[in-house]
């Protein structure tokens, strides 16, 4: 890597605006050796900059722990608070930073969804959205009948109850299940469903509510095993 000046904060957006900065103006009259150089400008102080957090975050856990260990009875309540409060403030900033990171990377014009790291792990980029106004009598109500219907198609006896007589009575399954459905829904309330929850009943939240872009996002995750065979 280049050696680069020091990034400070004055480089890059300040607190929430890591959130709301704006995008980088397009230059289409740069020529393709300006942007090759600005691309390795850029590439570098974004390297620098995840070398100074990932530094930084490996300083602090070594100074915390020689720190602390063997000698928390003799550090104040106030400091240890004080301390809990910092590492909370900085993951919120570094949040915000994750947040602007992955929203740069969802606009960059041809973004593939999959992006293979150095390390065998793979990046994800997902456009997320922002679900409001939910039409909750619409969604409950078609929970309800997709729910009976799967109740119903491995049970069809009529259950018998005992009623308040001391009756044994006959009640048909869709009543019971329809009602005992509708009490757990009024126990919940209105809040939005899980929208993982209503996909296995075919049902899709986008027709229960008004939907807005969403932030983007970049998921993880670790590099697929391989397996290998040994040949006799």
């Amino acid at each position: 890597m280049a050696q680069t000046e020091r990034l400070t904060a004055a480089d890059g957006p300040q607190g929430d605006d890591w959130a709301t900065a704006p995008a980088p103006e397009a230059k289409p009259s740069e020529a393709p050796e300006e942007r090759a150089h600005r691309q390795v400008i850029a590439r570098d102080r974004a390297g620098h900059a995840m070398h100074l957090i990932a530094s930084g975050i490996a300083d602090l856990n070594a100074n915390l722990a020689n720190a602390m260990e063997g000698h928390v009875d003799d550090l104040d309540y106030d400091v240890l608070a004080e301390t809990v409060a910092w590492i909370q403030d900085t993951r919120k900033a570094l949040g915000e930073a994750e947040g602007y990171v992955a929203r740069e990377l969802g606009r960059m014009d041809g973004c593939p969804e999959i992006i293979e790291l150095p390390d065998g792990r793979r990046a994800e980029v997902m456009k997320g959205k922002d679900r409001k106004e939910w039409r909750h009598d619409d969604w409950k109500r078609d929970v309800r009948s997709a729910v009976l219907e799967q109740v119903t198609a491995t049970w069809s006896d009529a259950p018998e109850v005992l009623t308040e007589d001391g009756e044994v009575a006959t009640l048909p399954l869709a009543q019971i299940v329809t009602t005992a459905i509708t009490n757990a829904q009024a126990v919940h309330g209105s809040a939005a469903p899980k929208v993982t929850a209503l996909k296995p009943l075919g049902l899709s939240a986008d027709d229960y509510c008004s939907t807005f872009p969403g932030p983007y996002s970049v998921r993880i995750s670790a590099p697929a095993t391989t397996t290998t065979t040994q040949e006799n």
